[in-house]
């Protein structure tokens, strides 16, 4: 019994050898480069770094918002829903009018099933921006998961108003009339 308390007194004892961030390549790294290293990582789809990078970052500018969005959205891409919409509501604290972080959280809320916190956060952004195509799809997707095809409608077509390059709503409006059309 000696032995094995020993025994795991010593694996305690031990130094780590994992650092909490990766040596910058460049001296005096700023939070600019972590969140470049972050957004890198992200694109490979390597989540758990992005969050690492984005961490550093946060840590070295912690009022800076869009880090917060930007690890919450990475923190989606490994399924941590918790995590991710603790960095938006962060985010959100930091800066109230930050679209992104309502409309990514508009989004992971679509994700989960909480189709009427979706909603407020993509009517959030409208009011904010009410030229901003993205949020009127979005929420026109909600609108459509609930059933609501009117409303949906109506929300891919301003989107298609406000962007006619935008293809997303296009194809969202498609749909939904083929909904429709099944039904009948």
């Amino acid at each position: 019994m000696m032995a094995l308390a020993m025994s795991w007194t010593s694996v305690l004892a031990q130094p780590t050898d994992e650092k909490k961030c990766d040596d910058p390549s460049v001296a005096n790294a700023q939070p600019s480069y972590y969140i470049g290293l972050g957004d890198s990582h992200f694109l490979r789809k390597d989540y758990a770094n992005a969050v690492k990078a984005y961490t550093c970052a946060a840590d070295l500018q912690p009022d800076y918002a869009p880090v917060y969005v930007k690890r919450g959205f990475a923190y989606a891409g490994l399924q941590d829903s918790k995590a991710a919409l603790a960095d938006y509501a962060h985010a959100l604290e930091l800066d109230e009018n930050f679209i992104a972080a309502y409309n990514n959280r508009g989004t992971l809320y679509t994700q989960l099933g909480n189709f009427g916190l979706a909603i407020n956060d993509f009517t959030l952004v409208i009011s904010l921006d009410p030229s901003n195509a993205v949020a009127y799809n979005n929420r026109g997707i909600v609108h459509a998961a609930e059933g609501n095809f009117d409303d949906a409608i109506a929300d891919f077509e301003q989107a298609i108003t406000l962007d006619p390059t935008y293809s997303t709503p296009h194809a969202s409006l498609a749909a939904v009339y083929s909904a429709l059309a099944a039904r009948s």
